[in-house]
């Protein structure tokens, strides 16, 4: 199953360094916050990631393909013109970076990389500046079993994004605005996708999070999955001083 990264937002600003630079490439714990999410899939299995990038696509390619030659010794040979990496440890990862655009919304940049997606198959859309030590197995496994064209995880938080109402039997009966001085459900990525949700996203103005799931609630064909685990969003200076004690003091950590 392939797992979408959408990593294509304005990125965030470091004070002292003088750049932006994008969500998932910022440092936690000595890695970027996009490996700790690949991490996080790995561990179960999933190693085939699309990233969608926007603006800052360029920095993402070049740290991937400089990936083990920054974190290895090398040995150059001058007089063959050859170099190895000489690692005993290597990722599974495969990962395509793909630039969808420096404005596109986020369904835009799902549609966009449809030509490299399974025609038959679910895929999983995460957000690579949110990490969560979501159970994948029982995500899909409840995906599976409701027979819905979509199923996101929520999380039981602050308002301060759009809230999820469900039905009886977990359902999403719609959105609706946040109201600051309540708490309730909000969708947190780790969305398992069927492929005709594609033919809800019209073009690259086209946010997932509005027509395509909204659509899809109306339609009774979007389902949910409860996360009660380790949930933390990447939007600040504050948010990256503190997943990177919590990576750093081993209270946090994905795969193996």
């Amino acid at each position: 199953m392939q797992v979408v990264i959408l990593s294509g937002g304005e990125g965030i600003h470091l004070p002292g360094s003088g750049e932006t630079i994008a969500k998932g490439m910022v440092a936690i714990n000595g890695q970027p916050a996009i490996c700790h999410i690949m991490d996080q899939f790995s561990s179960y299995g999933f190693n085939d990631f699309i990233v969608c990038a926007g603006k800052h696509q360029a920095d993402i390619k070049k740290f991937f393909l400089d990936y083990y030659a920054r974190s290895n010794d090398v040995l150059v040979d001058l007089g063959s013109n050859s170099a190895i990496v000489e690692t005993t440890i290597r990722k599974q990862w495969r990962v395509r970076i793909v630039d969808t655009g420096i404005s596109t919304a986020t369904g835009g940049r799902i549609k966009a990389i449809t030509k490299y997606l399974p025609p038959y198959e679910p895929f999983i859309v995460a957000y690579a500046d949110v990490l969560a030590d979501v159970n994948i197995k029982e995500l899909i496994e409840r995906h599976q079993a409701s027979q819905k064209k979509a199923t996101i995880t929520i999380y039981n938080a602050s308002q301060k994004f759009g809230v999820v109402e469900l039905e009886n039997d977990g359902s999403v009966a719609h959105f609706r605005n946040r109201n600051p001085k309540g708490s309730s459900l909000i969708n947190i990525g780790f969305i398992v996708m069927e492929p005709s949700v594609l033919d809800l996203i019209s073009g690259p103005n086209t946010v997932l999070e509005k027509y395509p799931l909204e659509e899809l609630a109306r339609q009774e064909q979007l389902g949910s999955f409860i996360h009660e685990g380790f949930y933390a969003k990447l939007d600040t200076l504050s948010d990256k001083i503190m997943l990177n004690d919590l990576f750093a003091s081993g209270l946090v950590k994905f795969g193996n």
